[in-house]
């Protein structure tokens, strides 16, 4: 493909920075550490608004609900993590939560799988 030099494009392109959403997520961080979940959970999904495949806070949602017990919706975020996760860091997040999971339900032989694919 070769740029032309010449070309102005029409609309002037805004990119908005992503500090508001990383803003948002420690102030979420913060909240939990301070056991007030449902309002980190409305901090996330606004950080989450802006950045629907942001990993960091979709990890962080997950957490609130390992946290309150509401482990069917844990599982639900752990499958859209694995779904959009791609580095080897956030593959074993998923791995790590996974096994969480098998921990909670008594599978202990899926737990030790998963915490082994974790590494």
């Amino acid at each position: 493909m070769v740029l032309d030099y010449n070309m102005h494009p029409k609309k002037e392109i805004k990119i908005k920075p992503d500090i508001h959403r990383q803003a948002l997520y420690h102030l979420a961080y913060i909240q939990i550490e301070y056991k007030n979940y449902d309002d980190a959970e409305r901090l996330l999904n606004q950080a989450l608004l802006e950045n629907p495949l942001d990993l960091h806070s979709l990890f962080e949602v997950c957490d609130i609900y390992k946290r309150k017990g509401e482990l069917d919706k844990c599982s639900d975020i752990i499958k859209l993590c694995f779904s959009y996760s791609y580095t080897p860091e956030d593959i074993s997040r998923v791995y790590r939560d996974m096994g969480f999971l098998f921990i909670e339900k008594k599978d202990y032989d899926a737990a030790i799988a998963c915490h082994i694919m974790a590494k």
